[in-house]
């Protein structure tokens, strides 16, 4: 029997985290082989909120986490704050799609939130929640934009950090607004 946890750690620790030097053939290689290794254990969502050679999740952001891992399928998820912080790299290879889905539980805030992101300060996307909670980042970056490493942020308005007690402890684990899947990929050439 596998288990997902064990195999989602491993694959992680094999992929490249990112560096500032130059994205390598090896470190594409490695890439490759661990998101094939994610997809045929039908883990491709993932292996979207795995940091690489191109992507790391940084602040605002909890490690990935299975919801209900006793199911089939578990749902891998990266709960979120008020604002989270992710790095993504170019490799001038040509423009990319930023694709970010995620979901925001209307019962606890009792209220849609606007999500927003941004990346190096430049507003890329900005829309209320839909009905049910989710939402949708897609954007194409292009090439120009990003020469090496960009920050991207998501923020969410009327989601707040959970109470803390007067010793600055987290008291509540922060579970009302979560990443399910994030895209960073180039552009492939269409055919005319």
């Amino acid at each position: 029997m596998r288990c997902p946890g064990l195999l989602l750690a491993a694959a992680c620790a094999v992929a490249g985290c990112g560096s500032d030097r130059p994205i390598s053939d090896e470190q594409r290689a490695r890439d490759r082989w661990v998101r094939d290794l994610m997809h045929r254990e039908n883990l491709a969502d993932a292996w979207s909120l795995a940091s690489r050679s191109d992507i790391r999740f940084e602040d605002g952001l909890a490690p990935i986490e299975l919801l209900d891992p006793d199911s089939t399928p578990a749902k891998p998820v990266r709960w979120m704050g008020p604002r989270a912080h992710i790095r993504i790299r170019g490799d001038h290879d040509g423009d990319r799609t930023l694709v970010i889905r995620g979901r925001v539980d209307l019962a606890a805030i009792q209220t849609r939130p606007v999500v927003a992101a941004s990346l190096d300060g430049r507003e890329i996307h900005s829309a209320i929640v839909d009905p049910e909670g989710y939402f949708a980042i897609a954007a194409t970056i292009p090439a120009a934009w990003i020469t090496d490493w960009a920050d991207l942020y998501i923020t969410l308005s009327s989601v707040h950090e959970p109470w803390k007690d007067p010793e600055g402890r987290t008291a509540a684990k922060l579970t009302v607004a979560r990443l399910e899947s994030v895209t960073w990929e180039p552009i492939t050439a269409r055919s005319p």
